[in-house]
């Protein structure tokens, strides 16, 4: 009966490093096919369409652009041009 239970427990307990090997095997050729990697990025490239086909349907403001920067007036701008009465 001991031995029964060793190998079930040794069974158990080596099943188990290999499925943890066959995963991580699993999700390093997964990183590396050419074809997965492709269809991700065809995938995340529609998600992102699909963001700009929506942003298109929402309302949009347009502003003109405001100078922050202040400008010094031309001493023409401030002089008194007007011709003085005789």
């Amino acid at each position: 009966m001991r031995k029964t239970c060793l190998s079930i427990g040794l069974a158990v307990l080596f099943g188990q490093a290999d499925a943890a090997n066959l995963t991580d095997i699993y999700r390093l050729a997964q990183q590396n096919d050419a074809v997965y990697a492709s269809a991700q990025a065809a995938y995340q490239a529609g998600m992102e369409k699909l963001l700009q086909a929506r942003s298109l349907l929402l309302p949009s403001l347009n502003l003109p652009p405001v100078s922050t920067t202040m400008r010094p007036i031309p001493m023409s701008a401030t002089r008194n041009t007007t011709p003085r009465p005789a």
